[in-house]
């Protein structure tokens, strides 16, 4: 469940993505460790808050839940259509990722093509598999997730660490001190909170282990730790990517930062060569955990949706094999391919 939320998480920003943006910000670019650290502590905060009602209303509707028990049904609908909607462009976000780079990947490295569509047909592919680890049951998507989720983690891990050690003296703590921004409103806040804008973004996604606490074990404890842990663990994970991106890059050339289109891939191959392969292996394995998540989370919303009438009544459906709210998740997964295609 913790890898679940991390995962979404994680999507929404699809990795380092967003924190990439926090640092094309040009005022808060050298800061952007602080920004994230920031962020993490703001972020920790709403955990917590949205932890305390998981607690008391362990529900497959999570915000739909809460907000139609503290609003009314008429606002808590709308809510859970804003979040259904979000949640339901998870696939197609993650299959458009899924696609274009396993289509290069395997014609740079094996000479494989499929021609112009080639993106399509493993765009496919990879809706597939997809759909086998959420429809047989919450267990195999779980494990997968944590399968996944470390992968991803430590591949990311390695590389910031090797990134930070060839800095050598380029490690600087000055990434934490927002006096020298370049922008000087506010004593140098100005710029810190402008990045910290991109930097709540990375967030986003914490909660969607919340939607899961009917298939949970003892939900009223798990998922309020796993929603917190989701954002403290990430969080940790995101400062020190950023400020290995930093020193990686170079902090009195971090100018050039934002004018390359895929920073992370260049200093891999820099430091890395040959291998840089695998970074291209944890983009793979990062939007096929993302994807993963997403359908966990919108077939879980639109299930609790369609048990109460807000939306149409099959989506309640639950499979008697596997358990699983399978006509959610198949309308999840025809959504996500059709806007993929």
């Amino acid at each position: 469940m913790l890898f679940l939320s991390a995962q979404v998480e994680k999507e929404k920003t699809n990795d380092l993505r967003i924190l990439y943006y926090t640092g094309t910000n040009k005022t808060a670019r050298k800061r952007q460790p602080l920004a994230v650290l920031i962020a993490l502590i703001v972020c920790s905060l709403i955990a917590l808050n949205i932890g305390s009602l998981a607690r008391h209303l362990p529900s497959a509707g999570g915000y739909f839940t809460y907000v139609s028990r503290g609003l009314g049904s008429p606002v808590g609908w709308l809510t859970g259509w804003l979040f259904s909607l979000t949640y339901l462009l998870i696939v197609p976000l993650q299959l458009l990722v899924l696609g274009p780079v396993m289509d290069s990947a395997v014609n740079q490295y094996f000479h494989l093509s499929f021609g112009a569509a080639g993106w399509a047909v493993w765009a496919m592919v990879f809706a597939v598999i997809v759909f086998g680890l959420t429809y047989f049951g919450i267990k195999i998507s779980a494990d997968t997730s944590v399968v996944l989720g470390a992968i991803e983690i430590s591949i990311f891990v390695l590389l910031s660490i090797w990134l930070i050690v060839t800095a050598g003296n380029g490690n600087t703590a000055a990434t934490f001190n927002p006096a020298s921004s370049l922008e000087p409103g506010l004593n140098g806040w100005q710029g810190i909170l402008h990045g910290m804008i991109f930097a709540f973004l990375a967030f986003a996604g914490f909660e969607s282990s919340a939607p899961l606490a009917e298939e949970a074990h003892n939900p009223r404890r798990t998922v309020p730790r796993a929603i917190l842990l989701a954002v403290v663990s990430i969080g940790v994970f995101y400062v020190f990517c950023s400020y290995a991106g930093v020193v990686g890059w170079g902090f009195n050339n971090i100018a050039k930062y934002p004018l390359d289109p895929n920073p992370w891939g260049t200093m891999a191959n820099r430091v890395w060569g040959a291998f840089s392969f695998i970074a291209i292996f944890a983009i793979l394995n990062s939007a096929l955990a993302n994807a993963n998540a997403g359908v966990n989370a919108a077939s879980r919303v639109l299930y609790a949706m369609g048990r109460t009438n807000t939306l149409p009544a099959p989506l309640m459906h639950i499979n008697a094999r596997f358990r699983t709210p399978d006509l959610a998740i198949i309308f999840t997964m025809i959504v996500g391919v059709v806007f993929t295609l």
